[in-house]
């Protein structure tokens, strides 16, 4: 099984998963993706398939629809001790040692764990591939930006603070948001983005 990471700090975005305000996520197509796609069109004039189809029905996107993914959460914040061990298996070196939990990269850094260990799991539902600001009002929304007060204040997550996105509009939080995960202007550039639709199933 698979894991997908949120951005936690400040946007809290996986609580926002948890409690069900976020069920969409997209994620910047890889260029060796685009180039596949320019090479099959350069080979087969006049082909009718979209970018997205393409990417989808190819298999390049990170998830596929009926996937159940893990969400990564951190070792110590999912509660597990610390002198927990996991009996190392050979295929799976990589997480299954006789380290403790405790003393492994993963018990602060969600990126180093074991999706058999992850708690809560998502369901995709949908994949495409589109332009990033081909978003809708309605997409901002799956993506988790609440509006706090029209115009002025929206969030991700109402219980962190951290989480405010100060704005004149949804598409602006969303943008503040987007740019703060990436830590780069990424709105702006445009890139495509693979969509991933999604549902909580535990």
């Amino acid at each position: 099984m698979k894991t997908i990471m949120f951005n936690d700090e400040p946007y809290g975005l996986t609580d926002a998963v948890l409690i069900g305000i976020k069920t969409h996520t997209r994620r910047i197509v890889p260029d060796s993706h685009l180039k596949a796609y320019e090479k099959y069109k350069a080979e087969n004039k006049g082909a009718a398939m979209s970018l997205s189809d393409f990417l989808i029905r190819r298999g390049y996107a990170r998830f596929v629809v009926g996937e159940v993914v893990a969400i990564a959460q951190s070792y110590k914040s999912i509660g597990l001790s610390p002198s927990f061990v996991h009996a190392k298996n050979d295929h799976e070196k990589k997480h299954h040692t006789s380290t403790p939990v405790g003393k492994q990269a993963g018990w602060n850094n969600k990126m180093y764990v074991a999706a058999e260990f992850m708690p809560h799991h998502i369901k995709i539902i949908g994949v495409r591939a589109e332009k990033l600001q081909s978003i809708s009002d309605e997409d901002i929304a799956a993506e988790g930006v609440i509006t706090i007060i029209p115009g002025k204040e929206y969030t991700t997550c109402p219980t962190k603070e951290s989480a405010k996105l100060l704005a004149k509009s949804l598409r602006g939080a969303y943008q503040q948001l987007i740019d703060g995960v990436s830590k780069k202007q990424i709105f702006r550039k445009n890139p495509y983005v693979y969509v991933f639709v999604f549902e909580l199933v535990d």
